[in-house]
């Protein structure tokens, strides 16, 4: 669940503010900082979901909501290159780094999950979400589409990408409108129901490609307090949304990308929290540049048993305080040791580059 293409090197367009100029190792600090924070979120869901077997509301609806969107918003973000003229070959080098990590090590985890819960692989491999390895397959493809776009959208790109992503949000997912003559194997293994997350995948490239009209809409107070508005009033009266159809999914998209904002806006004007100077920047930055490893290693990790314990007491007395504190709790274990394991793991220059498409430093 990562915005796991983020590169190590990348430039910045020119038109961004020296406030929000990255460091000389072309890393933006908040951006890792906010990956860091929404992997922790997506294994806190994962605790949430697998191990406390929360029935009644928690914090994890609300988390739920947008930590996939923000991972490929971020995903989007990180791929847009600015001085990249593509063609053939830049696409095939581009795709060809990606084949390591998102491929080949999601595969080896993916066997080695199955084999450790007595999954069917075969059942595993053509499910929609794969035992949870979905993401990785699905950022791969979204790759795959998004280099198309670029290399036949010379002309009226940010217009297309526009339009493709609102025909892919209405038309993909599983509820979405267009329906694929396909069998349901082939629909699973290509992971189509994730296909409407492609929206925030190319909202995050013309975000970075118009970093400074989103900067300049972020610092406007109403943009901002409009988005406030609408993702908590969403959240608190749900019986006001549409249930079904295109008014559905306008407000559905309306309450997920006003999420995402506010918590990209949060990240970004809070750099001085977020940043090597600071203890929790730090450490969320460390988390942000190893998501891989985490998102790889967490599931081995999460105790599905635990519902047994906790499940009657906080499903028939719900308290989301308690249930956040020990989702959170039970997260940081998790992580932690996920970032041991793979740090060990790294210790081999082979295994690092088809794991983690780490290349070894020369």
């Amino acid at each position: 669940m990562i915005a796991l293409s983020y590169h190590r090197h990348y430039h910045m367009e020119t038109n961004l503010s020296t406030h929000d100029t990255p460091p000389s190792t072309g890393r933006i600090e908040f951006i890792d900082a906010l990956r860091g924070f929404v992997m922790i979120v997506v294994v806190m869901h994962h605790v949430d979901i697998f191990s406390l077997n929360v029935g009644a509301f928690s914090f994890n609806h609300i988390w739920m909501q947008i930590q996939m969107p923000t991972f490929f918003f971020i995903s989007g973000f990180c791929a847009y290159k600015a001085n990249t003229e593509w063609d053939l070959r830049n696409a095939g080098t581009f795709l060809s780094k990606k084949i390591p990590m998102l491929i080949i090590g999601t595969s080896i985890f993916l066997i080695l999950f199955t084999q450790y819960r007595d999954m069917d692989l075969y059942i595993a491999i053509f499910a929609q979400f794969k035992g949870g390895y979905w993401y990785t397959y699905t950022l791969f493809l979204f790759y795959v589409f998004y280099v198309i776009l670029c290399l036949f959208t010379k002309r009226y790109q940010d217009i297309i990408f526009i339009l493709a992503a609102i025909a892919v949000y209405m038309g993909g997912g599983p509820n979405g409108y267009i329906s694929f003559p396909l069998p349901e194997k082939i629909k699973g293994f290509l992971c189509m129901q994730q296909w409407h997350y492609f929206f925030y995948f190319l909202i995050g490239a013309l975000a970075h490609k118009h970093y400074s009209l989103l900067r300049r809409g972020l610092d406007n107070r109403y943009i901002i307090s409009t988005a406030i508005v609408l993702f908590c009033v969403l959240n608190l009266y749900p019986q006001w949304k549409p249930t079904s159809g295109i008014p559905f999914r306008i407000v559905h998209l309306t309450q997920i990308t006003s999420g995402v904002l506010i918590l990209f806006s949060f990240f970004r004007n809070r750099q001085s929290f977020f940043s090597e100077r600071a203890l929790l920047g730090r450490s969320l930055q460390y988390v942000g540049k190893r998501t891989l490893d985490v998102y790889f290693i967490h599931y081995f990790l999460i105790p599905f048993n635990l519902s047994q314990i906790t499940s009657t007491l906080l499903k028939e007395f719900p308290m989301p305080i308690i249930d956040l504190m020990i989702s959170f709790i039970l997260s940081l274990a998790i992580v932690g040791v996920s970032l041991l394991a793979g740090n060990i793991i790294r210790l081999s220059p082979f295994l690092a580059y088809w794991t983690f498409g780490q290349r070894n430093k020369k």
